[in-house]
């Protein structure tokens, strides 16, 4: 989705029992191309106004927020999340599941693997603040349960660290009322 002053929003799926989606928000720029650079200045404006295109558009993601999630949103990048059963291998099995449905379609885990959906997680995750769901940011719930509802721990994060090396600022965000 287009908004103005450049903005774009972006969805990308999350893990949640009931429908879920991420939003990353990019700003929109341009730069010269590749092929330009080096060149005069007024060889660069004569083409331009020749009609030649001598910018190129990119976007920089700017911000990101999961909403609610559990780990498993991170799967299209890491692959198995089979580190979430705290050693039980039943708990782990009993809670691999998704809530695809998104207007009214069920998202299979091809379109997860989507590259362009794939892509726009990898961008959530680069922008330059990522504000991530941590439901329990201590041991007194089990991984395996606040998976079961679709929540992250803050083991998650620690298990998952190299997901999160490459946002400025990381946020976490929806802890229990508990705390």
């Amino acid at each position: 989705v287009r908004l103005s002053n450049g903005l774009i929003v972006r969805a990308f799926f999350t893990s949640h029992p009931v429908v879920s989606q991420g939003y990353v928000v990019y700003r929109s720029k341009s730069k010269l191309k590749e092929e330009f650079r080096g060149l005069d200045q007024k060889d660069i404006a004569a083409r331009a106004r020749s009609g030649v295109k001598v910018n190129e558009a990119y976007e920089v993601p700017l911000v990101s927020f999961t909403g609610d999630t559990d780990v498993r949103f991170l799967q299209p990048i890491v692959g198995d999340i089979s580190d979430i059963g705290d050693g039980d291998e039943d708990d782990v099995a009993s809670h691999r599941h998704y809530r695809d449905d998104v207007d009214g379609e069920t998202a299979s885990p091809s379109d997860r693997h989507d590259t362009r959906a794939v892509q726009t997680l990898r961008d959530a995750l680069m922008a330059d603040a990522f504000l991530c769901e941590c439901t329990f940011v201590d041991e007194s719930v089990k991984r395996a349960d606040a998976l079961a509802f679709g929540h992250m721990t803050y083991q998650d994060i620690v298990a998952h660290r190299e997901c999160f090396t490459k946002c400025r600022h990381l946020v976490l965000t929806h802890f229990s009322a508990r705390y």
